[in-house]
């Protein structure tokens, strides 16, 4: 019976260690689930709110389990995007707004510039227009001094990348101008130190009128996603040039006979007016 005794005591003695050390267990499994899941789905929960009320400048950085850590990072990208697509539609809407307001091609196409540098998030941008004599006229320029190459002419055909585009006529993306064989670069390639570029004709009513570039000191900066984005802008610069220049030319021939060249009565009329004040 003592013996007995003895083992049943044994054996509670066990089964209460037994006992407590499941209950350490499943507390240490509460901790660990706690730091390791529910407090990191929490700071997803809190990150979610934050993003879908427009705040998307923060990168998502959230430690766990690694499906947590993948669901982290696949939020960051989904920010990202989001960050860049709603940065490039207000860049867009900016230069909407800049064009509507625009009497002179100076400055429709520096908005332009402008805003390809920041949606494109490159180094240098630069617009280049065909002249009445057919010729490539760099017109404007953003990263770059523009007094130093602005009214610069550019070689046809395959001796730069603009004279490429045109010829082409269809966008030029180039990863490494190290590498480069379909055309030749021109010395501001190297002068500047650029590495990558995108090039897009501008296009207004079916005729090409010039070409936009956008470029870059990083190989491989631009991606596939940029070429919509440069031609977007590329076009609605070209329309907004072209209803400049038929504005220009609509004033001219209210004043001008459009054979000869020489002053009309209404433009007499006008001066004569100015005259007398």
């Amino acid at each position: 019976e003592i013996a007995s005794n003895r083992n049943i005591a044994q054996l509670q003695t066990i089964q209460l260690g037994f006992l407590a050390a499941t209950v350490l267990v499943l507390g240490a499994l509460i901790v660990i689930t706690n730091r390791r899941i529910l407090r990191p789905i929490q700071s997803l929960g809190e990150i979610a709110t934050r993003i879908g009320k427009g705040y998307l400048k923060t990168p998502v950085t959230v430690a766990g389990l690694e499906e947590i850590s993948l669901l982290a990072r696949n939020m960051d990208e989904m920010r990202e995007k989001l960050r860049t697509a709603s940065q490039t539609q207000a860049e867009l809407v900016a230069l909407s707004q800049c064009h509507l307001k625009a009497t002179e091609e100076e400055k429709a196409i520096e908005c332009a510039v402008r805003t390809a540098a920041r949606v494109l998030e490159a180094d240098y941008s630069a617009i280049v227009l065909l002249d009445s004599e057919n010729r490539l006229i760099l017109r404007a320029a953003w990263g770059i001094s523009t007094k130093r190459i602005k009214g610069i002419e550019l070689e046809r055909g395959k001796k730069s990348q603009t004279g490429y585009t045109i010829l082409q006529g269809e966008p030029i993306l180039v990863q490494d101008y190290s590498k480069l064989t379909e055309f030749s670069a021109p010395p501001l390639i190297s002068k500047y130190k650029i590495a990558s570029g995108l090039s897009v004709p501008m296009l207004s009513r079916g005729k090409i009128i010039g070409a936009m570039l956008a470029h870059s000191k990083t190989r491989h900066h631009f991606k596939q996603d940029a070429i919509s984005k440069l031609s977007l802008i590329a076009n609605q610069t070209a329309l907004t040039v072209d209803k400049i220049r038929l504005l220009a030319e609509t004033r001219q021939f209210a004043f001008t006979d459009e054979l000869t060249g020489l002053y009309n009565r209404r433009h007499f009329i006008k001066l004569a007016e100015r005259e007398v004040d």
